[in-house]
């Protein structure tokens, strides 16, 4: 009923857990970096098992960096593709185009405090509204499927995600108006909370990706009666 969507909502799984593997693959890199350094400082007789680690944390990092970007080329196509069932990833695809073009400007005023600041939070915001509506358009498609369960679920994860969002930005407000100890604990554990939320809120996400695709699978759909 929905072939564009569901190829579309496939590719996008499949990039949010190629960019799982990045997140793994970067922690790895820093650890095997970390220990390279840390080898080569030492007795002279480890510096060889040193600079080996160094060279393995480096293709690590050159692997995640090709990760990255084919798990960014499928949400691209993933986006374009689902956008023909339904108009949400359209808007979408509409703010992952504008996230990148924050980031031209992020780089190019790296240097500039004040400017990278609002490119960079706009950049946040516009990651935040595609996934706000491809979450919306699962529930759509799901709607048009009589899917309620999947209605309901999206509707959680939607008020989850905007819980974090709000409780990082009374933590970003809070730390910069209370500069005193109390105000900075206070913060700190907000953005630890909004943190340990978000993270939950990824692998929620995730499981909506996948139960969405095995809902617009063309055999899984419900067959017209006859």
């Amino acid at each position: 009923m929905f072939p564009n969507a569901y190829k579309g909502v496939k590719k996008l799984y499949s990039a949010e857990i190629l960019s799982l593997i990045v997140i793994i693959m970067s922690i790895i890199s820093a650890v095997l970096l970390i220990v390279s350094a840390a080898l080569l400082q030492a007795q002279p007789e480890v510096e060889l098992a040193g600079g080996l680690l160094g060279v393995l944390g480096l293709v690590v990092v050159i692997a995640s960096g090709v990760l990255a970007l084919i798990a960014f080329i499928f949400n691209l196509i993933g986006l374009i593709q689902a956008k023909k069932d339904e108009y949400s990833f359209r808007v979408a695809l509409y703010f992952t185009v504008l996230g990148i073009i924050l980031s031209v400007f992020i780089s190019a005023f790296s240097s500039k405090e004040f400017l990278y600041s609002i490119f960079s939070t706009g950049a946040n915001l516009a990651n935040l509204l595609t996934t706000i509506f491809i979450v919306m358009g699962i529930m759509a498609l799901a709607a048009k499927l009589e899917n309620d369960a999947m209605i309901q679920k999206g509707g959680f994860i939607l008020k989850v995600i905007v819980c974090v969002e709000v409780l990082a930005l009374i933590a970003s407000i809070i730390s910069t108006i209370f500069r005193f100890n109390a105000g900075q604990i206070l913060a700190g554990v907000l953005l630890l909370v909004s943190g340990v939320l978000n993270i939950v809120a990824y692998f929620i996400y995730l499981g909506y990706l996948s139960k969405a695709k095995k809902m617009l699978k063309p055999d899984e759909q419900p067959q017209p009666q006859e």
